[in-house]
């Protein structure tokens, strides 16, 4: 979860609630992409991202019984370079020799 940014620590039982609140986002999600041809593919995405939200505040909130202040989610760590060789060398993080 957060370390340096902000955050309020809580009762680890307002897990439930997340866990249950992201189940319900993703039931919605799934009954929506089944009906593909009257709702938008936005609205899927939409309702997932908020389910993986949900499912994230749950875990910070079971793990570490903190939940971060932010509304906008937009804090994140930076990503680690990937280790796939199929990525361009710039993409993993390496330098290229000159020569």
């Amino acid at each position: 979860m957060t370390r340096k940014h902000p955050a309020s620590t809580v009762d680890r039982s307002l897990a439930v609630k997340y866990f249950d609140k992201a189940a319900r986002f993703k039931a919605d999600a799934e009954k929506m992409s089944v009906l593909a041809d009257e709702f938008s593919g936005n609205g899927v995405a939409v309702l997932c991202v908020h389910a993986a939200i949900a499912y994230g505040d749950a875990i910070s909130i079971l793990a570490g019984a903190r939940k971060s202040k932010r509304g906008d989610h937009r804090v994140r760590r930076r990503r680690p370079p990937s280790r796939n060789p199929c990525e361009p060398a710039a993409d993993r993080g390496y330098r290229r020799r000159a020569g």
